[in-house]
Formats: C-alpha cells, structure tokens, sequence
C-alpha cells in the first residue's frame, strides 16, 4: 500500500506566504510533504518598500 504524502497549502504569495513557504523548504529534510502556493493576481502587488543607499525609507 502507497503511503499519501500530505499537501501544504499557502493561500498568498506576499510576504508572509512566501516566508512561510521558505521555513517549510528549508525543514523539508526532516517531513516528506508538498507544498502548493496559490496567489490571486498575476503581476506585482501590495506594498512595495525600498531602503536607500542613503538608509532613506521608500513606502509605495
């Protein structure tokens, strides 16, 4: 009998999912499972934040 591998799935690929994401493939060693990210738009989204050379801070 075939064992079923379990399924995580990230529903968002902003910050928080893709860090989540990250922590999950990073301990992957020690689980066996997949990870699926679903995110609703196509292209760039929410807040964008730049830091400066000059350590200014840059909210868009």
């Amino acid at each position: 009998m075939q064992q079923k591998v379990p399924t995580v799935i990230i529903i968002g690929a902003g910050l928080g999912g893709l860090t989540f994401y990250h922590a999950l493939i990073k301990n992957k060693d020690k689980k066996e499972f997949k990870v699926k990210i679903f995110e609703r738009e196509s292209g760039p989204q929410g807040i964008r934040i730049n830091i400066l050379c000059n350590h200014s801070l840059n909210i868009f």
